[in-house]
Formats: C-alpha cells, structure tokens, sequence
C-alpha cells in the first residue's frame, strides 16, 4: 500500500446557502401561481376585506394581493435531501467481550442513522438464521436492493473480525464469510456513490477490491497482515457524534473527518496504553485503490504529494455527510455538483502551485473562490 499524498493550502468554512436551481418549467409554473391563485374565491374575499377595510380600490387591492403573493412564491423552496442508506453489517463476535463491544457500536450507528433521517438495515444483530450462508446473502440482497441511481450515498458499515491468508482477506459473518472479491462484485452495478468503511482486521484488501471513482473506501489496517483485533471501529461510531471532529467546524462531521478522528484516536490510545500500535487506518476516494493515512494531513488537507503524482484523497471523502448541517441540506443537487467539483478544481489547482507564476496561480484562485462564494450567497 502507497500511503499517500497531497500538498497544503487551508481550510475554509461554509456560510449561508442560497437555494438556486430548478428547471425553468417549474419555474415558470411558480410565477404563474400568484395571477391563478387571484381567481380563488377566497382570495377575491381578501381583496373585497381590504377594500373595504381601507377603503382601496378594486385595481390597487388586487394589486396588493398580488405583491403579496409574488413575494411568497419567491421565497426559496428547501429541496428535499435525498435519503440515504446505511447497511451495518455485525460479524461474529466470537467471545462475549467482542459481543458487548460490537453492539455499542452498532448502537452509535443506529442512533447517527435516525439523525440523518436515514434508512439503517442491520445485518448480523439479530437473531441467527439456521441456514449457515444467512447473513452473507442478506448483504447481497440489502446491496443489491440498495444499488440505485440515487444520488445520495450508500453506506456500507463492517463491524467485527476478519482474515487474511495471504491471497484473499474475508469479514468474519456468523457462518459463510464475505471475501473481498464477493463484495466488489455486488457492488458492480451499483449506480451511486458507495462509502465503505470495512472496520475489521486485515481490512486493507478490501480497500484495493473495492475502490473505484466516485467511492470512499476506509480500512482499519494497512495490510492484510495486520490481524489483531482493532479499536478503529469504537473510534469511528464515536466520531459519528462528536463535535470534536468536526475539524473545519462547518457544523457536519464528514466521511474524512471521522476517518482522521478516528485514526489518531487509534494511535493515542495503543500509546495511552504503552503498547505498539498494530493498526493504521487508510482512506482512499480517488480511486486508486492505494490509500492515505491519517498522518499525511493537517486539518482536512493532505499536506503531502505522491511521487508518481496521483491525485490526491480526501477531497470527495469530505464531501460527504451522514449527518448534513442545515446549509448542506438547503443546497439544491446542482448546486451541490458544482460546488463538489469546484472543490475538486481547487484540489488540482494546489497540486500545480510550484508549476505555475503567481499571477496565474492567483488568478485560477480567485476564479474558483468567486463561484464557491456565489453558491453560498
């Protein structure tokens, strides 16, 4: 594995939002409301109060109404936050121990899922099914069920125990396990981002198997032959809540976010305890298939450049929320596109700073600030 990349700008902090957007037959539906709306019976008995009331004109009180209206009608609409799903998948635990902490996290999940309005499916947590491949086909048949063309992210959760033998890593599920491969697959024709986060031991595999663009993949090791139990999974449920995390307090805790939180948790605790630490976590949404620990950034930034001069990670991870701040959710989908992409613009930009004069670099900046800061107002 290739930890990683990425050179330093800084953060930047989100304000207020301005729905835009829409297409122009909505539109043009919306401005025609207040003139269908003034053939309401009731309002034609607003318009004879006013009139009456103080002593108006027929013209001027209809006109009144009208103002009013038209003033409603531009008030900015919320468009809807597309709901996402969140599939949280509990391996055998093995020993009691595991069994109690397991649970706790699969608790913290839950409780981050119904903030997010989300639609949790729990695998693994219930009572078991007699026939020995139960929980492996109910994550087939959740993935599959779940592999639309929403928009909104897919979030597939792995708590527990994993395998590796040196040619394939597997996640330990109360009977047949799931291997690396099996699960790239069911998430072939997946049509929406995916957001993996695989919290087991000898996790890394599944990140080369899995990662494509437009994914987020996260492991708990950064090898397969990492296979000691890991604290990397209690760390990410605890992020899920915690304002700590929230890095560039923009008021959300995003995928990156609870990746580095998480990680440095790791290693401060294994240090806490006098003991080496046999965990690094990785996180890749670039498609690679490589991975970034969490030791390459500073702030949500990664500080550092890859020598064969890959794009860098993070920039999607920290696009994406399971629980969005309201100005996340008052952005319309194309404004939220543009604004992803800007993101990803200025990525680039910064990876082309020692190649450009100061005045171009300059330039390009302001450029892509202007239209961030439009989509805002």
């Amino acid at each position: 594995m290739n930890g990683d990349r990425h050179s330093n700008e800084s953060n930047r902090r989100r304000g207020g939002a301005e729905v835009r957007g829409g297409d122009s037959t909505v539109a043009r539906r919306r401005a025609a409301y207040p003139f269908l709306l003034l053939q309401s019976p009731r309002l034609c008995d607003s318009c004879s109060f006013l009139r009456d009331s103080f002593g108006l004109s027929k013209q001027f009180a209809r006109h009144l109404v009208l103002v009013v209206l038209v003033v409603l009608m531009t008030v900015p609409w919320l468009p809807a936050f597309e709901q996402q799903d969140v599939i949280v998948v509990v391996g055998a635990p093995g020993e009691p121990e595991y069994a109690t902490r397991f649970q706790a996290w699969t608790a913290a999940w839950r409780q981050a899922g119904e903030r997010a309005q989300a639609t949790v499916h729990l695998i693994g947590g219930e009572t078991a099914d007699q026939a020995e491949d139960a929980d492996k086909q109910s994550l087939q048949r959740a993935i599959v069920a779940a592999a639309t063309k929403k928009t909104s992210p897919l979030w597939i959760v792995l708590i527990g125990h994993g395998t590796y033998d040196g040619r394939t890593a597997k996640f330990n599920l109360r009977g047949a396990d799931v291997a690396a491969p099996e699960l790239a697959g069911w998430l072939d024709g997946c049509g929406r981002p995916v957001v993996l986060l695989n919290t087991a031991p000898a996790s890394a595999p599944f990140l080369l198997a899995v990662s494509r663009p437009g994914r987020v993949v996260i492991s708990a090791t950064k090898s397969g032959r990492e296979n000691n139990a890991t604290r990397f999974g209690g760390f990410v449920a605890d992020a899920l809540g915690k304002p700590e995390a929230d890095i560039d307090e923009d008021g959300q805790v995003s995928v990156l976010e609870v990746f580095l939180h998480a990680a440095r948790a790791v290693e401060a605790s294994y240090k806490q305890d006098g003991l080496i630490v046999t965990e690094h976590p990785l996180l890749d949404d670039n498609g690679d298939g490589r991975g970034t620990r969490a030791d390459w950034f500073h702030g949500v930034w990664a500080t550092k450049a890859a020598a064969d001069g890959a794009t860098v990670d993070g920039i999607r991870a920290h696009q994406i929320h399971l629980v969005p701040s309201e100005t996340e959710r008052q952005l319309s989908n194309d404004d939220r596109t543009v604004r992803d992409q800007l993101e990803q613009d200025l990525a680039t930009l910064r990876t082309q700073r020692k190649t450009l004069n100061d005045d171009e670099y300059y330039r390009q900046l302001e450029s892509i600030m202007r239209k961030l800061s439009a989509i805002y107002q």
